[in-house]
């Protein structure tokens, strides 16, 4: 397969990744102080399971969008689609219930 991007726009799919990230590190964070003021342990473990499902998706977007085109690539293509699964169920968790 051939990808044929212009630097403008790998430069722009690295800002909008790096960005994604952090904001979702900072975003994590404060929803995890927050939610531990008043939250009960088990619901604190659910914002966690969310928080690292949210974060996995991030990260291992960003790792397959940067990457250059290798045969690594391919293999971090399944890593980004399966972390879609994985912020899904983070997704749900804190809906359930004890």
């Amino acid at each position: 397969m051939k990808w044929d991007y212009d630097p403008g726009e790998i430069l722009a799919d690295g800002i909008i990744h790096g960005l994604g990230v952090l904001l979702g590190i900072f975003c994590v964070i404060a929803l995890f102080v927050i939610a531990a003021q008043t939250a009960a342990p088990w619901k604190l473990a659910s914002v966690l399971i969310y928080g690292s499902g949210l974060l996995t998706v991030l990260v291992t977007s960003a790792l397959y969008n940067l990457w250059p085109v290798t045969p690594v690539k391919w293999i971090l293509r399944r890593f980004d689609h399966s972390a879609i699964y994985l912020l899904i169920a983070g997704t749900y968790t804190p809906f359930l219930r004890r």
